[in-house]
């Protein structure tokens, strides 16, 4: 099930669906099928499987380069660093959001040591001569 090529296999349906959703003159040749997914799989083998079918859906919405009356490869590998850089957008983002997450859990309400010996210290202070004086 998990043999060699498999992530390029896994990868052709999405390229072939993107050819014939493109609105292109030809559909892509088994070769360049082939080709676009072998250059996917190889380069960009660290991205999962659901960044990869994000990419498929964006380019097909015309987020990224376009093709022009005929499949070419290029155009998909080429798209793919305007993709990268969104990722990498949405990504410091997040970490952003868990760091200010973060923040706030240190921040614990209170009042500073002045603050509190304004307050309070006269109070506490004269309790404890009444009670010593009882």
């Amino acid at each position: 099930m998990y043999g060699d090529f498999t992530s390029v296999k896994w990868l052709i349906p999405f390229i072939a669906d993107v050819s014939l959703n493109c609105g292109l003159k030809e559909d892509a040749s088994e070769d360049q099928l082939l080709f676009t997914a072998t250059a996917m799989s190889g380069r960009y083998k660290w991205l999962k499987a659901s960044e990869q079918m994000l990419f498929f859906f964006n380019f097909k919405a015309g987020f990224y380069e376009r093709f022009y009356s005929y499949f070419d490869p290029q155009t998909i590998i080429r798209s793919i660093p305007s993709f990268l850089r969104e990722r990498q957008q949405i990504i410091e983002a997040y970490e952003q959001k868990l760091k200010e997450k973060e923040g706030e859990k240190e921040r614990v309400p209170g009042i500073s040591l002045e603050e509190y010996n304004r307050k309070y210290a006269p109070t506490e202070t004269l309790n404890r001569i009444l009670k010593s004086n009882n």
